[in-house]
């Protein structure tokens, strides 16, 4: 069991081989919801694959006891997911991927693991032409600030381990994963290459720019989010969360920095 306190701010423990989430008395309970094999098909790199069954687990809603009713005033949820460390074929286990309604970003944070979040931003009148893609690399406690207007997918680049992430987002926030079906995918599948990442285009689309490789920065001071204190814990002063049902009140150019180190993977075929 890997206790999930010190990174999240709730009570809750996984086991690393149910993938499932354990929660103490003062967090509500919830059953997460279940992505399969089978729902993800249309959007795999490999179409074929029909192993493993489940992919990734979404817990929506979970929260101290004491917390709910402030939530609710704040209209705001807490999730926490957990996707599966392996393959599917050469492509690393990813989300579906998905855009929000009425330009709302959201907000994630790494409790577990290392992630990939690959973001795209489609013109207004053609989504088969993308402005901007964005690769975000984070580790264990990092932030990933998906930007308003963009779409986007979590990656687990891991062989073995699981990936877990948490994420504050409105709760007017409904997520539209229309345009990721009717493409089949993201704008790139992020594949093992020997042991190093590679994108290969999808493609449906006919434009498509060259990916911007960042990482996120650790104290985005501009909106109170530091990196020492959980993401969670930010609902004691729930003014910190307001961007996420305000956000063109906000700058968040600051939440990025270039990634310095070469990634190998910024390869696109």
């Amino acid at each position: 069991m890997i206790n999930l306190f010190k990174n999240s701010g709730l009570s809750v423990r996984l086991d690393l081989n149910s993938l499932k989430l354990t929660c103490a008395d003062d967090v509500l309970k919830i059953e997460p919801d279940i992505r399969t094999i089978q729902e993800m098909k249309g959007v795999l790199l490999d179409k074929k694959i029909d192993a493993p069954r489940e992919l990734y687990y979404m817990y929506r809603g979970l929260c101290k006891l004491k917390d709910k009713e402030k939530i609710t005033a704040n209209r705001l949820r807490y999730d926490i997911t957990i996707i599966r460390g392996g393959f599917l074929g050469d492509e690393f286990i990813k989300t579906s991927g998905h855009y929000h309604n009425q330009h709302y970003p959201e907000i994630y944070e790494v409790l577990w693991g290392e992630a990939l979040c690959l973001m795209q931003k489609p013109q207004k009148d053609d989504f088969s032409k993308i402005e901007d893609i964005v690769l975000v690399k984070a580790k264990a406690k990092e932030k990933i600030m998906v930007l308003p207007d963009y779409g986007h997918i979590l990656v687990n680049p891991s062989a073995d381990f699981p990936l877990v992430v948490a994420n504050w987002i409105s709760s007017d926030c409904r997520p539209d994963y229309s345009q990721y079906k009717q493409s089949r995918g993201a704008a790139y599948f992020i594949t093992n290459n020997e042991g190093e990442f590679r994108f290969v285009n999808n493609e449906f689309f006919k434009q498509l720019p060259k990916v911007r490789i960042v990482r996120p920065r650790l104290d985005m001071k501009d909106l109170g989010l530091l990196f020492d204190i959980p993401l969670y814990d930010t609902i004691e002063q729930s003014n910190k969360l307001s961007f996420l049902n305000d956000p063109h009140r906000y700058n968040y150019d600051s939440c990025f920095m270039a990634d310095k180190a070469e990634l190998k993977a910024a390869i696109p075929l």
